[in-house]
């Protein structure tokens, strides 16, 4: 995408920029996906188990009910830019700002040539955001639960219940974080149900409850914490070249994470020459 207008500018040496380059500002030339997924699969697996029994004479009637639950989630995700993000600036008199200390380097190099830290043509800034998890993302919740539903007299029951969890996403090897760990007193829930009927004859309930409920962590939250997600961003400058009008050549690659990029059909030669000599890093 062009972020300068290109029509009709010179370049930093006041010569008229390459044809190519002289497209309007905002000219984009393949449409640009963020979310381009390779593959995004999830999986749940739930385990139940429960008993219950009835038990008559403590001050009223009761239906207990304890049990086990849990909760095993899976998230592999690869997920990025269709093609790579190009930012260009070009014409003379513009000037990139870093933001490291090799950039910083090399923009010294290209202002003594070119007066600011651009090239020839301007400069390019390619740039990707991608989610990637070539392992499993694994999250176990374990709950137990007890519940009972007390039917004293006179049209009262009252629901007690209580249920503990335990949550534990581990971090992958290789990532100096800590794994996601909730304990069993982290998430207590406690259940309180009341209903009455004044009448005796079921055709009145005054009713309410009370209860604190827990979701399972959702695996969104690894992604984000382990640094599946990331942005990748490089500047360029642009130059003249004998086998091609334009060509990029690193500046400031300003890189967390560098995701593979899908396989895609090779583009027109207005396109593909801002991109066969680029040399960002992978």
């Amino acid at each position: 995408m062009w972020l300068t207008d290109g029509v009709g500018a010179v370049d930093n040496s006041g010569n008229p920029l390459p044809t190519a380059l002289q497209q309007p500002g905002g000219t984009s030339t393949t449409p640009y996906l963020s979310s381009f997924t390779k593959f995004n699969a999830n999986k749940h697996y739930q385990f139940n188990q429960d008993v219950a029994f009835f038990k008559g004479g403590w001050w009223g009637t009761h239906n207990i009910k304890v049990g086990y639950q849990l909760n095993h989630l899976t998230n592999v995700i690869d997920q990025n830019g269709n093609v790579p993000l190009e930012y260009l600036v070009v014409g003379g008199g513009y000037n990139h700002g870093v933001y490291t200390t090799t950039g910083g380097g090399n923009c010294t190099t290209l202002t003594n040539e070119w007066g600011n830290c651009t090239g020839q043509y301007g400069y390019i800034i390619v740039q990707d955001f991608s989610t990637i998890l070539n392992k499993p993302a694994s999250d176990f919740n374990h709950a137990f639960f007890a519940q009972d539903s007390w039917s004293v007299g006179r049209g009262l029951t009252l629901n007690l219940g209580i249920r503990v969890e335990k949550e534990y996403l581990p971090a992958p090897g290789g990532y100096n974080i800590k794994s996601i760990n909730f304990n069993w007193s982290d998430k207590i829930e406690p259940r309180l149900g009341v209903a009455w009927d004044p009448t005796g004859h079921g055709k009145m309930k005054i009713f309410g409850s009370y209860g604190v409920v827990n979701d399972v962590m959702k695996l969104l939250v690894a992604q984000t914490s382990w640094g599946a997600q990331s942005t990748s961003s490089a500047a360029t400058r642009l130059v003249q070249t004998a086998r091609l009008p334009g060509s990029l050549i690193p500046i400031s690659p300003h890189l967390y994470k560098r995701p593979r990029l899908p396989e895609r059909p090779d583009h027109d030669a207005s396109q593909l020459c801002w991109r066969l000599s680029s040399t960002v890093s992978r």
